[in-house]
């Protein structure tokens, strides 16, 4: 169970705007070109399975270090990461090396894969970011005000004759906000792992049968 929801609403209510704000007045507005970043850039280039996550952990740890409401800093960083995936991201393409072209050794045939520029991607994602922030001081959804909860979770396990435990276990209080999904997250683990099990055959009804003697 949560305790404390109305005052922890409250408070949220208040960081929200308040951060916005102070975003905003430490910059006033979005990057130029020759504008230092304010983060540090992953790399030299990312490929394109690469950037969604990649962004998005980029803005939730700029934004906790800015004191974001972990809500917040979830919403803000999968809404900016959304839009920049809508837009055309060829002017960051980045082709392949020369030395690669001139190389005479015979390799095998690899997938192509596209890489961007990560620098120049990092200076529109943060400009990106800052449009958001922009729109959303005016008006900020309710998804990104949804109260931090206090969930109590409880671990048990029988250690035999171990000194300690290797498992660990990580808590993911805005895991919804940062990938916009607005089921439980344990329901929508569960909903996904059982459509492999329903179509899974039953394993009752295979059963090996001895070869037929000569």
């Amino acid at each position: 169970m949560a305790s404390g929801a109305p005052e922890q609403s409250s408070q949220m209510a208040e960081e929200t705007p308040s951060f916005l704000d102070e975003f905003l007045r430490d910059f006033p507005a979005p990057l130029s070109a020759e504008s230092p970043l304010p983060w540090k850039i992953p790399g030299t280039v990312l490929s394109q399975e690469e950037v969604e996550g990649e962004l998005a952990e980029l803005a939730v740890s700029f934004l906790s270090s800015r004191n974001a409401p972990p809500p917040l800093a979830a919403s803000l960083a999968h809404e900016a990461v959304a839009q920049l995936l809508q837009t055309d991201l060829s002017e960051f393409r980045k082709l392949p090396g020369q030395e690669e072209e001139d190389s005479e050794e015979v390799e095998e045939e690899k997938a192509p894969v596209t890489l961007l520029d990560a620098k120049g991607l990092a200076l529109s994602f943060f400009n990106q970011l800052w449009d958001v922030c922009s729109q959303w001081q005016k008006q900020v959804p309710s998804t990104a005000r949804a109260p931090q909860r206090q969930w109590l979770v409880s671990i048990h396990a029988i250690r035999n004759t171990r000194r300690r435990m290797e498992d660990r276990h990580v808590c993911l209080p805005a895991f919804n906000q940062l990938f916009g999904l607005s089921l439980p997250s344990a329901g929508q683990g569960a909903g996904h792992l059982s459509k492999p099990f329903q179509l899974a055959p039953d394993p009752s009804s295979q059963r090996l049968t001895p070869p037929a003697s000569a």
